[in-house]
């Protein structure tokens, strides 16, 4: 009978066995799925867990960490050189430089051609708000000062065409014949080259490292229609 039991109990463990090493192969089979490995003779099991391509956890975390550090090196080969990426870097910034410089441009054309319009104040702030940008701007990369006349130049042709259609606009055409009209006559009444100098522009001295935006340094026929319209009280300085 003790045989016999023996040999029951014995039969019993194989099944289990067999029944647990199938398990074991069916998880084995599915990623990020816990498995047991042995680790050498006598040592009980362990868990790890199975990455996606069937290695352990820890292997998987180790092929995983210099990610990061592989993508910034992707993102510098793709821009080139570090000279190029500099270079990239620095024509955004003088294109944001420009853009702020031709809205102020356009806004200065459009208070002195055009000083009956409602938004006198609210075109005054807004150049405000630009030359401040345009100030952090030129501080922090101030190797673009020796580039501002051509920055100048080009943000002058853009503020005067968009002037050019603002007040095209302003007029209300009724129809195209009449806003052609109107757009030739703009085009023909503003100045072709830039009446502002830098500094009214910007409104203080750019080359001046402690020189900052003063709120009441406008050009002269700007500060007219700001003494004259919103009562203020600006010198038209020259």
């Amino acid at each position: 009978p003790l045989r016999l039991l023996s040999c029951t109990a014995s039969d019993s463990d194989k099944k289990m066995a067999l029944s647990s090493r199938r398990r074991i192969r069916t998880r084995k089979n599915l990623p990020g799925t816990a498995w047991p490995h042995r680790r050498g003779s006598g040592t009980p099991l362990t868990v790890g867990v199975r990455g996606p391509l069937g290695a352990s956890q820890s292997a998987f975390e180790a092929g995983r960490q210099p990610d990061a550090e592989q993508a910034v090196e992707r993102a510098v080969q793709r821009s080139g050189p570090p000279g190029r990426l500099i270079e990239t870097l620095g024509r955004g910034e003088k294109r944001a430089w420009r853009s702020h410089c031709a809205n102020v441009v356009a806004h200065l054309l459009k208070i002195e051609h055009s000083p009956a319009s409602r938004d006198l104040d609210h075109r005054r702030k807004e150049i405000v708000a630009w030359r401040r940008k345009m100030h952090d701007t030129l501080t922090e990369n101030p190797g673009m000062k020796g580039e501002l006349s051509e920055m100048l130049a080009r943000a002058w042709k853009d503020g005067r065409r968009d002037a050019v259609e603002k007040l095209t606009e302003q007029a209300g055409p009724e129809n195209w014949p009449a806003e052609k009209r109107i757009l030739r006559s703009w085009q023909l009444r503003l100045p072709q080259e830039c009446p502002y100098s830098l500094e009214e522009i910007v409104g203080y001295d750019p080359f001046d490292k402690d020189s900052e935006p003063q709120g009441d340094f406008w050009p002269p026929p700007v500060a007219r229609v700001f003494n004259e319209k919103l009562g203020r009280d600006y010198p038209a300085r020259r």
